[in-house]
């Protein structure tokens, strides 16, 4: 880590599998949360803080019961990307 200034952290937070079992429906999932820090090496100084939540969308299909075939894989993940894509543009306005 010589020569580093600043490190980026960062935690994502998504729906787990009880939030799953118990969701009536995809509105009932709790939203993907990014949460995201720069920290200065030296002195330890959070000089950028950031969080950014992305609901889990249904993109194809009317509803569902427990017996349908649910892709939470592929919602999570778009949920995933759309937060990424929201993080990253935040801190490029936030250091412009």
């Amino acid at each position: 880590m010589l020569g580093v200034d600043s490190v980026l952290i960062y935690r994502i937070d998504g729906p787990t599998l009880r939030d799953r079992f118990f969701a009536h429906t995809y509105r009932d999932l709790p939203p993907v949360t990014i949460t995201s820090k720069i920290i200065r090496v030296e002195s330890g100084e959070v000089v950028y803080h950031n969080v950014v939540t992305a609901r889990v969308d249904e993109t194809e299909g009317s509803g569902w019961s427990l017996s349908d075939n649910v892709d939470y894989q592929r919602w999570s993940r778009e949920a995933v990307d759309r937060g990424v894509i929201q993080t990253v543009d935040d801190l490029c306005h936030a250091f412009e």
